[in-house]
C-alpha cells in the first residue's frame, strides 16, 4: 500500500471530488478538510470538519505533516501571506491553485509563459483592482518569493463536472434547471464565436495526479486543461442536443444589465475572462504527467456523461435573481438576436 498521505483542504467539491476517488485507486492515504463530509467513503479516507479558513484549525491540520497538500481555498493577498510558509513548512509537495484567468488573450494560444492581466491587461482600472485574476496572480508572487522549492503552482481552465456547467459566463443553474424547466437561457450574442478551453474535472484530477511527489514539478507552473477548445456556440448547440436547452442570443448591453445587475465583479468577469478567447496549450502538462491528450476524455463524451447522471428532478442551487432577470426580460419583450 502506497503510505505517502495526501491532505486537500476545501476537496468536497468540483475538482476535489474526482482527485479524491482518483488518489483512492492509487492508493494513497487521502485526508479532506472541508465544513462537511463529501459523498466518498473508503477505509483509506478521513474527512476533517471544520473550517480551514481559519488560521488556528489550519495549523492544527498540518501539524501532522501531510506528504502533499492541494488546497482549493481562495484567498486574498493579505490572507495568504499569513498562509503561505504555513503550509511550505508542513508538507514535502505543496500544490497552489492559481487560475487560468490570470492569463490575457494576447497570444493566439496561451502558454504558460503568456501575458497576465496584471501586467498586460489594457483597462487600467482592472489591472489595479482585486478581480480574482488579479489577485490569483498576486498571490503566485508572494509564492515564488517564498525561500522554498517544493511546490507548484497550477492553473486550472473552465471546469465542469456534476457540480458545474459553463456557457459563458452562466452556471448550471441558468443552463440545466432552465433546460428541464423549458425556458430559453440568454447569453450575449457577441460570446458565440469566442473560444472556450474547458476541461472535465475526472482529467484535472489526472493532471494533478500526475505532477504529485515529481521533483521536476517543483517551482514550476502548469496550465491544467484539456487540449480541446469550442466556441461558446458550439456549446450551445451541445446542450440542445443533450438536454434541449435553448439558447437566445441578445446584445451585450442587454446581456450585462441582467448578469447580475451590472455587479462590478460580474462585469470584470465576462468582459476580462469569458469574452477572452480561450486557445490554452496543454503540452507542458501533459510532459511532465507522463500522460498525452489521448489519455483524456474527449469533452462532449465527458459532458454527456455528467448531463445524464442527475435524476429527472434535480434542479441545481441559487440563481434565482439570474433567472428572474432572464423570466423579466423575455416576457418583457426584449430584442433576442439569435437562437439555438
Amino acid at each position: 500500500m502506497n503510505q505517502k498521505r495526501i491532505l486537500l483542504i476545501g476537496g468536497t467539491g468540483s475538482m476535489g471530488f474526482y482527485l479524491t476517488e482518483l488518489l483512492l485507486k492509487q492508493n494513497y492515504q487521502v485526508e479532506v478538510a472541508a465544513i462537511a463530509p463529501g459523498e466518498i467513503q473508503h477505509p483509506n479516507l478521513q474527512y476533517f470538519i471544520l473550517d480551514a479558513r481559519d488560521i488556528g484549525n489550519l495549523t492544527r491540520l498540518l501539524e501532522t505533516h501531510p506528504d502533499a497538500v492541494i488546497d482549493f481555498l481562495d484567498y486574498k493577498p493579505a490572507e495568504y501571506r499569513k498562509r503561505c510558509e504555513l503550509f511550505l513548512r508542513h508538507t514535502k509537495h505543496y500544490f497552489f491553485l492559481s487560475s487560468y484567468r490570470v492569463y490575457t488573450d494576447l497570444d493566439p494560444v496561451t502558454t504558460e509563459e503568456s501575458p497576465l492581466q496584471k501586467d498586460a491587461a489594457p483597462d487600467l482600472a482592472f489591472r489595479n483592482s482585486d478581480d480574482y485574476s488579479i489577485y490569483k496572480a498576486q498571490n503566485e508572487e508572494i509564492l515564488r518569493a517564498m525561500p522554498y522549492d517544493h511546490w507548484t503552482i497550477v492553473r486550472p481552465s473552465i471546469i465542469f463536472s456534476k457540480f458545474s456547467l459553463p456557457l459563458t459566463s452562466l452556471g448550471a443553474n441558468c443552463i440545466y434547471n432552465r433546460a428541464m424547466e423549458k425556458k430559453p437561457t440568454l447569453i450575449a450574442d457577441s460570446a458565440v464565436e469566442v473560444q472556450s478551453t474547458c476541461t472535465w474535472s475526472g482529467d484535472v484530477a489526472k493532471l494533478f495526479a500526475g505532477l504529485l511527489f515529481r521533483p521536476d514539478t517543483f517551482r514550476e507552473t502548469y496550465s491544467l486543461c484539456t487540449g480541446e477548445h469550442r466556441t461558446w456556440g458550439e456549446w450551445a448547440k451541445v446542450y440542445r442536443e443533450l438536454i434541449g436547452l435553448e439558447t437566445w442570443t441578445i446584445p451585450q448591453e442587454e446581456f450585462e444589465g441582467i448578469y447580475w445587475n451590472r455587479a462590478q465583479w460580474a462585469l470584470y468577469q465576462f468582459r476580462y475572462d469569458r469574452m477572452l478567447n480561450r486557445v490554452l496549450d496543454n503540452s507542458k502538462v501533459l510532459k511532465a504527467a507522463g500522460l498525452t491528450q489521448s489519455d483524456l476524455t474527449p469533452v462532449w463524451k465527458a459532458l454527456e456523461f455528467e448531463l445524464h447522471r442527475f435524476p429527472a428532478d434535480y434542479r441545481f442551487p441559487g440563481g434565482e435573481e439570474l433567472n428572474a432577470n432572464m423570466d423579466r426580460y423575455l416576457s418583457g419583450g426584449g430584442t433576442i438576436l439569435r437562437k439555438f
